[in-house]
């Protein structure tokens, strides 16, 4: 044959009697080849990170704690069935309302009974309720710890945080009606004391009001810990069973503006910001009734506290925050913790080089074998 096309002509024509022919066997003269380098980045923000949730139990109310179990259950098993997610997942109940050092027991474990108190500190007893409960699925890779939060030690792989909380007043804040600054609980100001240190002598114990204390902590634990990446997402969450006549919104704004102060690193690393988020349905109930307003954290406009004390910047050691304080549903959980998820430390970038080449061959040296 003259050529390729002259044998690849024959060979297909079936009066010829050939009705395979195995291309393997050819061989070709490469005349020119060509070699390009392609470059992708691509995100995997799928979960794979042993889950530790705390529930405020000293103010969230009963009512609030099921429903955020459930949520969190429930976007669990969503994991589970599309991602297939298989970690441990730990359901803890808090006291004291210092969500900041829930991360310090994340990472250390809670074998020290003196710094984490066994009636303080213990597995949630809701889960003991939904284990029993044949209506709810709870997820197969949870563990009760044999309901003794002590046997948990330090993890041992990347790992997520979520604390539901409601408010820490008189703990790493003062309400409004206590903070001389604050003249409009939907404008919330920074209390004098923030960020607060062991000279600040509160109720709720001895070091409850020590934020300085979890903060030096937390980031020793952070910046030491080498199994993994860490995340941790705070989820300030109403109170929906509050009957009494105190309107809490003071409570509840000012935790959320020292949770923004002590979180964001700000537009320029200094903790300010032009345009800080705001919450537009900030709910409370007092007396049983919903009052809601917009409350707005313009108070990071001009000052941070905690940046500038050296206590701040918490998302750069893995925390975030959600401060559109929702009524908690399933729905609404998952849209915030994907959205959380796809911008910490537990979604990484994975970078492929791989080579196209480009060959040409030419037929009029080609050789049938």
């Amino acid at each position: 044959f003259t050529n390729y096309d002259e044998y690849m002509e024959f060979v297909s024509t079936t009066t010829n009697g050939f009705t395979t022919t195995n291309l393997n066997t050819l061989k070709f003269q490469l005349v020119d080849q060509s070699y390009t380098a392609v470059t992708t980045t691509e995100s995997d923000c799928s979960v794979q990170a042993d889950i530790y949730v705390f529930y405020d139990h000293t103010s969230m109310g009963p009512g609030a704690v099921e429903t955020a179990f459930q949520s969190v259950n429930d976007w669990i098993l969503d994991l589970e069935q599309n991602s297939g997610f298989n970690k441990k997942v730990y359901h803890i109940y808090a006291q004291r309302e210092r969500w900041l050092k829930w991360g310090v027991g994340m990472l250390e474990g809670f074998a020290d009974t003196v710094k984490f108190p066994t009636n303080l500190y213990k597995v949630e007893p809701y889960l003991f309720t939904a284990l029993g409960d044949p209506s709810i699925n709870v997820y197969s890779n949870t563990d009760d710890l044999a309901f003794d939060l002590t046997t948990l030690g330090p993890p041992t792989e990347d790992v997520l945080l979520i604390a539901y909380l409601d408010e820490s007043d008189n703990v790493y804040v003062d309400e409004s009606g206590d903070n001389d600054n604050t003249t409009d609980p939907y404008y919330p100001q920074f209390g004098s004391e923030e960020p607060r240190g062991p000279e600040a002598g509160h109720n709720h114990g001895d070091d409850a009001t020590d934020f300085k204390l979890d903060y030096t902590e937390y980031v020793a634990l952070y910046n030491n810990y080498t199994e993994g990446n860490i995340a941790c997402f705070f989820y300030p969450t109403p109170n929906l069973d509050w009957t009494n006549a105190t309107d809490l919104t003071g409570w509840y704004t000012q935790t959320i503006l020292s949770g923004l102060a002590a979180i964001t690193s700000g537009d320029n690393n200094d903790g300010l910001l032009a345009n800080p988020p705001s919450t537009p349905n900030m709910i409370a109930t007092p007396g049983g009734t919903a009052v809601t307003g917009h409350a707005y954290y313009t108070a990071l406009q001009t000052s941070n506290p905690y940046m500038a004390q050296g206590y701040g910047g918490l998302d750069q050691f893995g925390w975030g925050i959600n401060v559109t304080f929702p009524a908690m549903s399933a729905a609404q959980l998952s849209i915030d913790l994907n959205e959380f998820v796809s911008t910490s430390n537990l979604c990484e970038e994975i970078t492929e080089t791989f080579q196209e080449i480009d060959i040409l061959c030419t037929g009029s040296t080609s050789t049938d074998t």
